[in-house]
């Protein structure tokens, strides 16, 4: 008599185990495994994006024993949609009437291969079980978010800000929607001490933060992270030219025409948002009032700090121009121009 091979005496057992009424199978025909407890899912290749999921069917035979109709589903990767916080990757789930069991496997957003077991057991023993695998496939970060600038270009002023936006994708669970945004060089604050933040999206699937400009000029590498996927985008923060400034001098108005004699003119630069950047060149001339000639020359010639001042020392030297005479500062390419008047008076 032919023995029967190991596998078709598992199946016939586990099979008359399920199976409570007489004459549901066929004992001289050994039943496929397929037929016992078979496991399939609604796709088998998922994005591991986090939130993407596919649907686990087992099915049982309908005429299984209601005390055998548990279904205890278990993976290798990604979570079970309902299962347990302390055990997220198991849950039993009861066959209905037709013999199916359902369970929702959520991915994970690291890729592989995840390996899907439903066994039925009684008590300890294991009466059936099946597996199946399904393919965690590399997820693109842009189907999980998106990440905007309102302006690649931006003052380093210390005041402008530049709109950052991320949009992330519809689908994600709560848990997902915080944003973390990182920079280079800039703040997430006013006061300038602020590289990183987080920010919930709202309703509109959008997540918006400001980040001012820092004093100096820098390239930005903007980092935004949800999930664990990732976008980024550059801004460049140019020196901040001035918009307007003030002259002023130390000391007495009249300045004697010799070499000995020596007046510092400070010019003050502003913009009408934030700090002019530092290392401004300031051009200085004065010109006789009467003549329109150039006397005098300016020595010590500073470029602009990080305050925004610019000095310089003039000396009117033996010049033979008298009367009122006017002191000029600007600084090129920019509306920043002053003027100061001062009178040149004999030794």
């Amino acid at each position: 008599m032919r023995e029967m091979p190991p596998e078709g005496f598992r199946a016939l057992v586990a099979a008359a185990l399920l199976l409570g009424a007489a004459g549901c199978a066929d004992l001289d025909v050994p039943p496929a495994p397929e037929e016992v407890l078979a496991l399939t899912a609604s796709a088998e290749k998922v994005p591991a994006n986090g939130y993407s999921t596919t649907t686990i069917t087992a099915q049982l035979d309908p005429r299984t024993k209601a005390d055998l109709r548990d279904v205890i589903f278990s993976t290798t990767l990604g979570v079970f949609v309902g299962a347990p916080s302390t055990d997220p990757r198991t849950i039993v789930a009861p066959a209905g009437a037709e013999g199916r069991a359902l369970a929702t496997l959520r991915t994970g957003t690291e890729p592989g291969i995840a390996t899907v077991t439903a066994e039925i057991r009684s008590g300890d023993a294991v009466k059936a079980v099946a597996n199946l695998q399904v393919t965690f496939e590399r997820a693109a970060a842009t189907d999980v978010l998106r990440l905007s600038i309102d302006k690649a270009v931006a003052p380093a002023d210390g005041a402008t800000t530049t709109a950052l936006t991320v949009q992330v994708s519809p689908d994600l669970l709560p848990s997902q929607q915080t944003v973390s945004f990182s920079t280079t060089a800039g703040s997430f604050s006013p006061a300038g001490n602020a590289s990183a933040t987080e920010v919930r999206a709202g309703a509109d699937n959008l997540a918006r933060v400001l980040l001012v400009s820092p004093r100096e000029p820098a390239t930005a590498v903007v980092t935004a992270v949800v999930s664990g996927f990732v976008g980024r985008a550059t801004i460049t923060f140019e020196a901040a030219p001035p918009d307007s400034l003030s002259l002023s001098v130390s000391g007495s108005l009249r300045i004697t025409a010799a070499f000995s004699s020596k007046i510092t003119v400070r010019a003050q630069l502003f913009r009408e948002v934030g700090t002019p950047s530092r290392g401004a060149e300031v051009r200085f001339q004065v010109t006789d009032d009467s003549t329109g000639n150039a006397l005098g020359y300016f020595s010590g010639i500073t470029p602009s700090d990080a305050s925004g001042v610019a000095t310089a020392d003039f000396t009117p030297g033996n010049t033979a121009e008298r009367g009122e005479a006017t002191i000029r500062a600007w600084v090129p390419g920019t509306p920043a121009d002053g003027r100061v008047k001062v009178e040149i008076v004999s030794p």
